[in-house]
C-alpha cells in the first residue's frame, strides 16, 4: 500500500517570541561541536523552544522531523526520512524504501540508508527529531539508532528532543562523545532566567528579588508552570500552587499532558504515593503493596514524569512539588479523604 505523509510531520512548529537563554545557548554551541545532542526533560520543560530559539538566533534552518506514532513502523520512519531527502535534493537518485526483503537485516538496511541520506542534505544542517518518545513504549527507533548515529558526515548535526533520557543502546557513543546530554537540570530557569522571562512580558510589572525567588521555589524553574502563570495576574506574594486560576491551568495541564496517558498500574502508584514527599522504593513498596515499585519509579525517573531520582541516593526519589500537588488533590477524589 503507497505511503502518504502525514501533515506537518516535516514542518518545525510556530515559533512565537521567546527568551533567549544565553546559558543554554552557550551550552549548545559546545554540544553542536559534536555529531548528536540529546535533549531531554518533562513534558513542557522547553525543550522545542529552547532548540527553535536558538536555530533561530545562529541563523540555521533546521531539518524538522516530528516523531509520532507512525514511526513504530519502521518502513513509515524511513519512507519519511525519503520525502525529508526529497524536499533538499530533488535532483538526487530516491533512497531505497524498507521492504520485506530487508526485514531479517535491518542493522545493515540502516548503515546502507544513512550513508545515502546524509548526502542528500544541505552543508551545515541540523536534523531536528522532536518528541522522539512518541514513537511509543517499545520505541523500535531505539535499537536502531546506533547504526543510524555512526557515520554521521562533518557537515550535519543530529539534535534528539524527548522526555525520556538517551536510551541504553547509545550508551558506548555517550561514553565516547559522539553524543552530548542536556537534560532537566539544565534546562530548569534560573532566578535571572524567570526575571528576564518576566520582562518579556509587555503588561507585566516588575518583580522583585523576593517575589523572583518565590516564583522560582514554586515552579522549580519548569517552563509550562511559568508560562501559564505569567499568562494571567496573580498574587506575587502567595506561593504559585494557592493562586486559583493559575492552579487550576496547571493541574489541567497535568491531567492532559501525562496523568490521562499512563498506564493504570503506574496511576495507581502515583496517587498511592502523593502522601510522600520523597518517595523510597521500600517505603513505596510498603504503602503500595506493589512488588515493582522501584522498577516503576526508575521508568518514571527514565520519562522524565516529573520524578527525579535523587543524586547519590539510587533508591530514593523527588517528586516536583507541583506535581505532588496535583497528584494529592485527584487522589483525594478518586481515593478517598483518608489520604
Amino acid at each position: 500500500m503507497e505511503q502518504e505523509i502525514s501533515p506537518n510531520k516535516l514542518k518545525p512548529p510556530q515559533h512565537n517570541r521567546a527568551l533567549n537563554r544565553q546559558r543554554l545557548f552557550c551550552l549548545l554551541d559546545r554540544c553542536l561541536e559534536h555529531p548528536v545532542t540529546w535533549i531531554s526533560g518533562s513534558a513542557g520543560a522547553g525543550k522545542t523552544t529552547l532548540a527553535l530559539s536558538y536555530l533561530q538566533a545562529k541563523g540555521l534552518r533546521p531539518l524538522w522531523y516530528q516523531v509520532d506514532d507512525s514511526d513504530c513502523d519502521l518502513a513509515s520512519f524511513f519512507f519519511h526520512l525519503t520525502q525529508l531527502a526529497k524536499q533538499h535534493a530533488p535532483q538526487q537518485s530516491m533512497l531505497p524504501p524498507l521492504t520485506a526483503e530487508y526485514l531479517h537485516g535491518i542493522p545493515v538496511f540502516t548503515r546502507n540508508f544513512t550513508a545515502q541520506f546524509y548526502e542528500h542534505l544541505p552543508a551545515g544542517s541540523v536534523l531536528v527529531f522532536d518528541n522522539f518518545q512518541d514513537a511509543g513504549p517499545d520505541n523500535p527507533l531505539d535499537a536502531i539508532l546506533p547504526d543510524f548515529l555512526a557515520a554521521i558526515p562533518p557537515h550535519l548535526h543530529i539534535l534528539f528532543l524527548s522526555r525520556r533520557i538517551p536510551p541504553a543502546t547509545l550508551s558506548h557513543l555517550l561514553d565516547t562523545a559522539h553524543v552530548q546530554s542536556i537534560n532537566w537540570q539544565h534546562l530548569q530557569f534560573t532566578e535571572e532566567e524567570i526575571h528576564d522571562l518576566v520582562g518579556l512580558q509587555d503588561s507585566r510589572p516588575s518583580f522583585s528579588r523576593n517575589e523572583i525567588a518565590n516564583l522560582h521555589e514554586s515552579t522549580q524553574g519548569w517552563a509550562a508552570s511559568l508560562v501559564l502563570m505569567l499568562e494571567h495576574p496573580f498574587d506575587k506574594a502567595q506561593p504559585l500552587i494557592n493562586e486559583g486560576h493559575s492552579r487550576e491551568r496547571i493541574f489541567e495541564y497535568y491531567a492532559n499532558e501525562l496523568f490521562h496517558s499512563a498506564g493504570e498500574n503506574e496511576k495507581e502508584f502515583l496517587l498511592k504515593t502523593a502522601v510522600l514527599h520523597n518517595i523510597d522504593a521500600e517505603i513505596a513498596t510498603a504503602v503500595t503493596g506493589n512488588a515493582e515499585s522501584r522498577k516503576i519509579l526508575e521508568d518514571l525517573a527514565q520519562h522524565n514524569y516529573f520524578i527525579f531520582k535523587q543524586t547519590g541516593t539510587p533508591d530514593n526519589f523527588q517528586v516536583h512539588p507541583l506535581f505532588r500537588d496535583f497528584l494529592l488533590d485527584t487522589a483525594k477524589q478518586s481515593l478517598g479523604e483518608q489520604l
